[in-house]
């Protein structure tokens, strides 16, 4: 995805629709996307027992493939997932995968499930899969306008491996469309955390960006905007209070298929004017180059 930008307006252009997806790949073997599939008693169907991890794919390559290698074998670990696969042998199915589906630009998931369980609970030989996917653009308003997100005391059980465990998300949908919210903003009674599939950020005066410090998974596009920022104005990342969301002056979620997205209203707090910030805008117009040069 690309960021561009025309006089008094801000557009996020997606890629056209490439071919259906053909071919995942199950356990190391190359798959017909149709027929992939797991047995009911994985552990991950019976327990919700497994980690994942999305990224995407431009100009035919990986985004940021050795960041997300780093955390998919992280989450493995902390969740006592033995991973039955080298690193580079998971790139390279990667790699493998992309040519296979020919895909120019999409997405890719990698999946470790808890395995086969003949007890229904016993974790033995994890099943490892690497899918493509296709992108599904987000409105456009939400670049231009800014979206809205509620307020839930909430913490992930595990908050630094992103496990497939998205059971409060899954169940939140409802409010989320009747507030017109696009998702949720996660707190602990004390401290701002993150969101259902999203870092949050947000400009104090100063300008300082800030970004919360624990309690989190630790996101890749997060780590890149934190990176890209650092060169423009001071940065913090720090426990930030629920109280001080009505101080910010600007506040925006960042993940790997929104890269910067601006957010006007937190709960029942405007944040700001209730527009799209100048820092926020600064941030996406510079997104878009350092997305260039990292897929080169």
């Amino acid at each position: 995805m690309l960021f561009l930008r025309a006089p008094g307006e801000i557009s996020y252009i997606y890629p056209k629709p490439f071919p259906m997806i053909r071919f995942h790949a199950i356990n190391g073997r190359l798959t017909d996307a149709a027929q992939a599939s797991l047995h009911v008693n994985d552990l991950a169907i019976l327990r919700g027992y497994g980690i994942f991890d999305f990224f995407l794919v431009k100009t035919g390559r990986p985004l940021f493939i050795e960041d997300y290698l780093d955390r998919f074998f992280n989450s493995a670990h902390l969740m006592e997932l033995d991973l039955p696969v080298s690193r580079t042998g998971l790139h390279e199915k990667i790699l493998e995968v992309i040519e296979a589906n020919k895909l120019t630009e999409g997405a890719i998931r990698l999946l470790l499930t808890g395995g086969y369980a003949e007890d229904s609970f016993t974790p033995q030989s994890p099943n490892w899969l690497v899918l493509a996917h296709d992108l599904k653009p987000h409105k456009q308003e939400l670049f231009t306008a800014g979206g809205k997100l509620l307020l839930q005391q909430f913490q992930r059980e595990f908050p630094m491996a992103k496990t497939i465990n998205y059971g409060n998300a899954l169940r939140m949908r409802k409010k989320i469309t009747e507030a017109d919210a696009h998702e949720a903003l996660y707190h602990n009674g004390r401290e701002v955390l993150e969101s259902f599939r999203s870092n949050i950020f947000f400009v104090f005066d100063g300008p300082v960006l800030a970004t919360p410090a624990e309690g989190i998974l630790l996101g890749i596009t997060r780590k890149h905007v934190l990176e890209m920022g650092s060169s423009l104005m001071p940065v913090e990342v720090r426990p930030i209070s629920v109280g001080e969301i009505r101080h910010a002056r600007e506040a925006f979620l960042t993940g790997s298929n929104k890269p910067i997205l601006p957010v006007i209203q937190i709960g029942e707090h405007q944040i700001g004017d209730g527009k799209v910030g100048r820092v926020t805008r600064q941030l996406m117009d510079s997104w878009g180059d350092y997305l260039a040069a990292a897929a080169k």
